[in-house]
């Protein structure tokens, strides 16, 4: 990995968009029974919220996202080839109901350390609106 990668991830860190800085006071800590690192680099690509243990990245999506559907695409599917899982958030529902969001997290977390789930399908929390 480019130490300008290394790089880029702290500085994000540092500069988390307001729905990043929200999810993460719910992830922190362990707060879900796993442990969550924030803006870490997979494969070159630098994601949002990584769940080592389960295999897990949390995408928020919002205006940094608009306009490259294919490229987020392309990269969920680098991922799911390693059996990583992309679970993608829309940043208007972490501002309208930040408890609801991390309640569905909250059951996929669940569901991930009861079975063994194939990454096949990228789950998408966006679905509920």
């Amino acid at each position: 990995m480019g130490e300008w990668k290394k790089e880029e991830a702290k500085r994000m860190r540092k500069e988390m968009t307001q729905t990043e800085r929200i999810l993460w006071e719910r992830l922190r800590r362990e707060a879900l029974g796993v442990k969550f690192r924030r803006q870490a680099v997979i494969l070159g690509y630098i994601v949002d919220f990584w769940c080592p243990e389960l295999r897990l990245v949390v995408e928020v999506d919002g205006s940094s996202h608009e306009g490259q559907y294919l490229w987020d695409l392309e990269r969920d599917r680098r991922l799911a080839a390693l059996g990583i899982r992309t679970v993608r958030v829309k940043a208007e529902k972490i501002l309208a109901d930040p408890d609801r969001v991390v309640a569905e997290l909250s059951a996929l977390v669940a569901k991930l350390r009861g079975s063994s789930c194939s990454p096949s399908g990228s789950p998408s929390l966006r679905e509920d609106g």
